[in-house]
């Protein structure tokens, strides 16, 4: 992807069982942008995205506030070294603990949504 950025993020608050992840999914369809969400075991939602920069930027503005049912106290977004594969930004299962660093995509059989 030319002029493409990856971002790593980390949502904070009461973002489990509100729709955050299926919301996050539909915005960022919406703009283009790639890669996946998926809750964390301590509460947290983890996403990792792809895109052009100001998409990730307006994404961003959008994901501290979240959807309606959700709280959202802190998004902790971070560059991520690895391009982020094209194609639809997905959900993926849950997780123990955050991706890490160089580790690739998560591995998963399907969607759990």
């Amino acid at each position: 992807m030319t002029g493409s950025a990856a971002r790593h993020w980390l949502i904070e608050g009461r973002v489990q069982g509100v729709g955050f992840r299926m919301w996050l999914q539909g915005e960022a369809d919406a703009a283009g942008i790639a890669g996946w969400v998926r809750n964390l075991a301590d509460g947290r939602v983890e996403a990792l995205l792809g895109g052009a920069p100001e998409a990730l930027d307006r994404l961003e503005v959008l994901a501290r506030r979240g959807p309606v049912q959700a709280r959202v106290d802190q998004v902790v977004a971070a560059p991520w070294p690895d391009p982020v594969p094209a194609g639809r930004f997905r959900q993926v299962a849950s997780a123990s603990a955050p991706q890490r660093r160089g580790a690739g995509p998560p591995v998963s059989g399907a969607d759990d949504t």
